[in-house]
Order: structure tokens, then C-alpha cells, then sequence
């Protein structure tokens, strides 16, 4: 398994402005991968990528199946502190009114 607390990625790209880019737990659907699975990502000529699995993601409406992914094919997510994160783009906090 790749490194249970990773770099943290690069945003996805520079956030408008009033945005900035938080990062966030994931939701239930994104766990850190099970110990000794590999990526299901498909690599040249259709075969498996086959890299240590880092994170998991739950697939599926009515078969729910967890499909393992190594870093560079989780879909930008990251492991910190044992836990999936991800980026997520919000309001930018604006000034605060003073406290009466």
C-alpha cells in the first residue's frame, strides 16, 4: 500500500475569485484501500495498471462493490492521517463583523 499520509496534491486548477480550495474529508464512498490490493485502473493494451492500491471507492446501485485505486488514478483524493481527503472548493471566508 502507498503511504498512509501522502503529499497533499495540487488543487485541481486556481480557485475564481471569492473561492478557495478547502480540503475535506471524503465522503462514506471513499475509504483508504484494504492492505495488499492493487489498482484497478486499466493501463496500456487494456490490462490492469497494477500499482499498490492506496485508496477504495464504493461503486454500483444495486451491487455496491469497492473498486481499489493507487494514488495517481484516485481522482485527485489523498491519504492523511489514515483518512481519504479531497478538495473542495468553497466561499471564500468574507471579514467578520466586529463583536458587540
Amino acid at each position: 500500500m502507498e503511504s498512509m499520509t501522502a503529499e497533499r496534491p495540487p488543487v485541481p486548477y486556481p480557485a475564481p475569485p471569492g473561492d478557495v480550495w478547502v480540503a475535506e474529508e471524503a465522503g462514506p464512498d471513499w475509504q483508504p484501500a484494504e492492505a495488499g490490493r492493487k489498482c484497478r485502473a486499466l493501463g496500456p493494451g487494456g490490462t490492469a495498471h497494477g500499482a499498490p492500491a492506496a485508496v477504495r471507492q464504493l461503486h454500483g446501485l444495486h451491487r455496491r462493490v469497492w473498486w481499489q485505486f493507487c494514488l495517481q488514478h484516485g481522482e485527485g483524493h489523498w491519504i492523511e492521517d489514515g483518512k481519504v481527503m479531497q478538495w473542495v472548493l468553497k466561499d471564500e471566508p468574507g471579514p467578520q463583523p466586529p463583536e458587540s
